[in-house]
């Protein structure tokens, strides 16, 4: 599912920039929007990996926090996709790209939650061990006849 749209892109980052970033040609006019989705849809992959089973997926209504973690994602990867031109990403979006990892691994943590209703029924990171209190099934002498 897509988290964010171009509108929350271009919010943060100047078109001109997205042009660079997403147009291909020789003459770079226009965003690409088939590039820009495709990153759209792995920033929906990669949260929806980190609260599955946390959360019933899709999240709809997107809350704003996924808004913007999906936003950081997009954006470190198309900077990403031009080392020959902007040779890594700015610090700035190096950074918010680790900050929303992290927040993914505290949503599955559990330690922050979006605020929204469809909790999973389960929690993923409770288990349940069970161990028989009878006596030995296969105690020493029944296993000495063999």
């Amino acid at each position: 599912m897509a988290y964010c749209t171009l509108a929350d892109i271009v919010n943060h980052l100047p078109q001109a920039v997205l042009i660079q970033l997403t147009d291909d040609t020789t003459v770079q006019t226009a965003v690409n929007e088939d590039v820009l989705d495709d990153h759209i849809t792995n920033a929906g992959d990669t949260i929806e990996a980190y609260l599955r089973g946390r959360y019933t997926l899709p999240i709809d209504p997107v809350p704003p926090m996924l808004t913007e973690i999906a936003v950081s994602l997009v954006v470190n990867d198309l900077y990403a996709r031009r080392p020959e031109t902007h040779d890594e990403p700015p610090k700035l979006w190096v950074q918010r790209q680790k900050e929303a990892l992290h927040q993914l691994e505290l949503m599955q943590a559990g330690k922050i939650t979006l605020g929204v209703s469809g909790l999973s029924a389960e929690d993923p990171k409770v288990s349940e061990i069970r161990v028989n209190g009878r006596r030995r099934e296969f105690g020493r002498g029944r296993l000495a006849r063999y």
